[in-house]
């Protein structure tokens, strides 16, 4: 804690002179009055960076200008001036823990990833940034970094761009003092995002049932399914980088939580027939080189996306199951006859994506959400359909959950279940 110069005029008396020999004592004891602490953004110990769509960087908060002391409560802003950037996760620097309850950040770690809009964060028409409180139950930090940020570059960023991320200093408390100080802010942070030639966009969904039509915009995809239930883990792709080409191949790893999920079947789907690879290995829980080819000029070219393929995956357990894209073997070509692609910037892959897997609380919650609502009913509809009332044609595994009798097929006597159900949360 540094305290701010003020002037003491000298009182008649003894009271007098004892306020002039504290505030030298204070002078003594404290040094330079004027000095004090300085919070930026940093990476790599530098001001600026330039990155390709698809990179990932570590933005570093590092406080400066402390005279010995540690600081126990921190609080302060980030603000970026463009949104779009995604923001993968942050840690704190110990004795500061990320995710505990002294840390009031604000989206809080287990809300990431999330992407950085105008008002998702502070409510509309805020400033686009991200808030930091935490408090440290012994100990402090010093001189350093204080916390670190790690944010992607989407493949589809537009290029080129420069975003400039400010630090917004709050209120800090230091251990030699019980009052609260406000730091000065530092030089801005400078991202320049470039393109750097060719790039494949390649991002990851989990759904519950295979998506149609296979080009298109990427499904909504799922956060949450049901134990013994079925749901696919889709890839889609897309020549991000303004070209008109179109992709001709290539191939990605596929890494999972294979105590939650195991993967049965692998689909190549309909627009990268040929020259299929993929090999699943669920005692390491990984598909390995899943891809395809076509020869297909145009495919994928943004804004539009085409499937790479599908893995079918069983919940097998209870709890969290997260899905991780990798960069595979064989790299990807475009028609123009770019390529191998492969490796960063130039194949970008999307964030992991996690599903929650649960025990069903009531008959028609198939997606274990706590509620049996009109997605539901989606599900329902499209297995009623798809079911054979002969008992020729097994019914699809996806469709399990919701053969709510247990006969094999979906017909009336589930729907007079699923209506009893329908519009109820359990509980």
């Amino acid at each position: 804690m540094r305290f701010r110069p003020y002037f003491i005029n000298p009182l008649p008396g003894t009271r007098g002179w004892c306020v002039l020999l504290a505030a030298a004592w204070m002078l003594f004891c404290c040094g330079d009055l004027s000095a004090a602490p300085i919070l930026a953004a940093r990476s790599a110990g530098g001001d600026t960076l330039s990155v390709s769509p698809g990179q990932t960087i570590d933005l570093n908060i590092d406080l400066s200008g402390l005279a010995g002391e540690l600081a126990v409560s921190s609080g302060f802003e980030v603000r970026f001036s463009a949104p779009g950037l995604v923001y993968e996760s942050y840690v704190w620097t110990l004795p500061f823990l990320s995710g505990s309850g002294d840390d009031l950040s604000d989206p809080h770690l287990a809300s990431l990833p999330a992407v950085i809009v105008d008002g998702l964060f502070g409510g509309a028409g805020s400033a686009v940034d991200v808030h930091f409180d935490n408090f440290a139950s012994s100990g402090g930090v010093g001189n350093g970094t204080l916390a670190t940020l790690t944010l992607q570059v989407p493949a589809d960023f537009p290029t080129p761009a420069t975003v400039i991320i400010d630090v917004v200093p709050g209120e800090f408390v230091f251990d030699d003092s019980p009052f609260s100080e406000t730091p000065a802010a530092g030089s801005s942070f400078t991202l320049t995002v470039e393109n750097a030639g060719p790039v494949v966009g390649v991002a990851l969904r989990a759904v519950h049932t295979p998506t149609s039509p296979e080009q298109g915009a990427p499904p909504e995809g799922i956060t949450s399914t049901c134990l013994g239930g079925r749901f696919y883990v889709e890839i889609w792709v897309s020549q991000v980088d303004g070209g008109v080409a179109g992709i001709t191949g290539g191939s990605i790893d596929l890494a999972y939580g294979n105590a939650v999920a195991t993967a049965d079947t692998i689909d190549h789907g309909g627009t990268f027939p040929n020259a299929a690879t993929g090999t699943i290995d669920n005692a390491a829980g990984l598909i390995n080189d899943f891809g395809g080819a076509t020869t297909v000029a145009g495919v994928g070219v943004a804004p539009v996306w085409a499937l790479l393929g599908r893995v079918g995956m069983s919940a097998t357990g209870t709890g969290t199951a997260t899905f991780t894209l990798g960069h595979g073997d064989i790299g990807f070509s475009l028609a123009d006859g770019q390529g191998p692609l492969n490796g960063d910037p130039q194949v970008a892959l999307s964030p992991a994506q996690s599903v929650v897997v649960a025990e069903a609380q009531q008959s028609g919650d198939t997606d274990c959400d706590h509620d049996v609502d009109l997605e539901d009913f989606s599900r329902f509809h499209a297995c009623s359909i798809a079911s054979d009332p002969i008992g020729d044609t097994p019914l699809p595994a996806e469709c399990t959950l919701v053969d709510l009798d247990s006969d094999g097929d979906v017909d009336r006597s589930d729907f007079a279940i699923f209506q009893v159900s329908f519009g109820i949360a359990p509980g």
